[in-house]
């Protein structure tokens, strides 16, 4: 079910709709849905196939409670990644002016002219 799933969603975004086209973001946003309920419906499948949405026991009692392990999951990680993403770019700007000046002017290119060797 995943794996077709999965067919599915990276056929429609990268060979049909979601190719080309005006409308290429919204076959995309269909893919990637598609491709999420394609997982979420095969892990339902395998959790009540094992029968463990039965299950009241835990091995797992004195652990991390899942809601945390959710939050951080769900919440903290993202959140990092988004500071780590502005430090990136706040970096390279400074780093960019701090090699132009504040108002430099545009660096050209210099041409290198190459004379053939024979070896």
């Amino acid at each position: 079910m995943a794996a077709s799933g999965g067919v599915g969603g990276l056929w429609i975004a990268f060979l049909a709709g979601g190719r080309q086209g005006q409308r290429r973001r919204v076959w995309r946003w269909l893919a990637a849905a598609m491709l999420g309920f394609a997982v979420l419906a095969c892990q339902d499948l395998v959790t009540t196939a094992a029968g463990l949405e039965r299950q009241t026991a835990s091995t797992h009692q004195h652990e991390v409670p899942a809601v945390v392990a959710s939050l951080v999951a769900g919440i903290g990680v993202p959140m990092a990644l988004v500071l780590l993403w502005a430090d990136l770019k706040m970096r390279r700007e400074l780093g960019r002016q701090a090699r132009l000046g504040v108002a430099a002017a545009p660096l050209r290119r210099k041409r290198v002219r190459r004379r053939y060797r024979p070896y």
